[in-house]
């Protein structure tokens, strides 16, 4: 069947020597872009967050609250997070040195005719100064002299190595505590606490002291 008024010859056809138009546009799918942007935001968000969390777990800050009990062992050596004072934990008392310090001790003592004023003790006898003629067991972590107490209870996971008169030693991170019988002693930032019970022990830095 002819189209006298269009030219066609046929349905879809096109008169002698004419080109074929171009197909015609699809419209865009606004619902289907909206989704795929969304789904793209949570996918990006998403990677964020988790490369976030692996950062945090990345840093090397030792965790806080610890307990180590070395009732096994029966005696820990460590030193206090800035390198300042170093502690023995035996189980009947507790000493720290304190080799380099700024505070001023309490008068030596007109008997005492050996080192005064670089270590604390806590005992049965309370918390004092000792008038001592050695030097506390170091916390090397190698030790290859033999002159280390024990560090065993060293976990470096929670707790930092600190440089102790040229030795790395076993640090006890701020929070962190070493426990043994009643005796037990709490990291500080700059320094150490320990304790007998509850109201007897001292707190040492290397600037300050405290007795109780």
């Amino acid at each position: 069947m002819v189209d006298n008024h269009s030219g066609m010859s046929d349905w879809g056809s096109a008169p002698p020597g004419s080109r074929p138009g171009p197909p015609p546009r699809a419209g865009r799918n606004w619902p289907l872009i909206a989704a795929t942007a969304v789904t793209a935001a949570v996918v990006i968000m998403s990677a964020a967050l988790v490369w976030a969390a692996v950062s945090d777990d990345d840093v090397d800050d030792p965790q806080e609250g610890q307990v180590y009990d070395v009732s096994t062992a029966g005696q820990a050596a460590f030193v206090s997070p800035d390198g300042s004072v170093l502690c023995n934990l035996e189980r009947t008392q507790v000493r720290c040195d304190v080799p380099e310090h700024g505070y001023q001790p309490p008068d030596k003592p007109g008997d005492c005719e050996l080192s005064w004023g670089q270590v604390l003790t806590l005992g049965a006898d309370g918390a004092h100064f000792a008038c001592v003629g050695d030097f506390a067991l170091m916390a090397a972590l190698d030790d290859e002299s033999g002159a280390s107490g024990d560090v065993g209870w060293f976990d470096a996971a929670a707790n930092p190595t600190v440089d102790f008169l040229g030795e790395q030693s076993a640090g006890l991170a701020p929070g962190n505590r070493i426990v043994l019988g009643d005796l037990a002693c709490t990291a500080l930032a700059t320094g150490i606490e320990c304790t007998r019970g509850d109201d007897v022990g001292f707190i040492v830095s290397g600037d300050s002291y405290e007795l109780r």
